[in-house]
């Protein structure tokens, strides 16, 4: 039995999918299974799809367009798998090598457990996107619709995702797909944490807008040989760094200040019942 099984959702995406089954691939942890959950894929996307499934043993589920992202497809595939744990991948995004290493000791004592992405800019700037889920100003954050864990951070445990509610389902519109699942958790679970270190890159599609996928290709492709070598993967946590040290340290100080005054202001004995 895998440990973890990868599922990698995909409409029209096409050759960036070679990407970012590679970074899944390149994973160090072993006992890893990759699942791309086709929905409505056309003809360009397939062909790309069938080479991966041909070369690397990726299995492919092929369904038709759905009204959102494929939701419920996701769901039925969870109820077949035979693993411990479920990680998510968007096609165009990309993992470090470490992302699962990471991830792995967290959900052996949590049920829901995210990573630390930082959001590549269209001029090839670094921003992450830091939070804690072990915190609850930032599973507030998501209850209130503010999403900080987009769909590749995020990893559970099967056994927990079974004891959800509805699981994976069609999203209503103006929600994000994502957004919606996890505020799904917030009411199921208190297991939850985050990593502290960026493992997953975003190349965000809305800020892309006017570019072909040749030239997502050809971004990725650089960013994914640079995070190949150790230098790479150093210089892009100096820049994460950087960015976080200016950018988090007041937020942070903030959140401390108000988590405390809410601590202060229930008594010692309401803390004891």
């Amino acid at each position: 039995m895998a440990r973890v099984a990868v599922i990698i959702p995909t409409f029209d995406h096409g050759i960036l999918l070679r990407l970012s089954v590679a970074s899944a691939r390149a994973q160090t942890v072993g006992d890893v299974e990759i699942h791309i959950v086709g929905d409505g894929v056309p003809a360009p996307a397939r062909a790309v799809i069938d080479e991966l499934v041909a070369e690397h043993g990726v299995r492919f589920h092929d369904h038709p367009k759905s009204p959102r992202t494929g939701e419920p497809y996701r769901h039925a595939l969870i109820a077949t798998l035979d693993v411990d744990h479920v990680a998510y991948l968007s096609d165009d995004d990309l993992w470090l090598p470490d992302h699962l290493e990471a991830m792995l000791p967290l959900l052996e004592r949590n049920d829901l457990v995210a990573a630390v992405s930082a959001w590549v800019q269209g001029d090839g700037q670094v921003k992450p996107m830091l939070h804690d889920l072990g915190r609850p100003f930032y599973r507030e954050l998501i209850a209130r619709g503010d999403n900080h864990m987009p769909l590749s951070t995020a990893a559970h445990r099967v056994d927990a995702y079974r004891r959800l509610p509805h699981g994976w389902r069609t999203t209503p519109p103006g929600t994000a797909t994502d957004l919606y699942m996890w505020q799904q958790w917030l009411g199921s679970t208190p297991r939850m944490a985050s990593a502290s270190t960026v493992t997953v890159l975003r190349f965000p599609a809305k800020l892309r807008a006017t570019w072909t996928l040749e030239q997502r290709y050809d971004e990725q492709r650089r960013w994914a040989e640079a995070l190949a070598t150790g230098e790479g993967r150093a210089r892009l946590h100096a820049a994460c760094f950087a960015h976080a040290r200016t950018t988090y340290l007041a937020r942070d100080l903030m959140v401390r200040r108000l988590e405390a005054a809410l601590e202060g202001a229930v008594s010692p004995r309401d803390r004891a019942r």
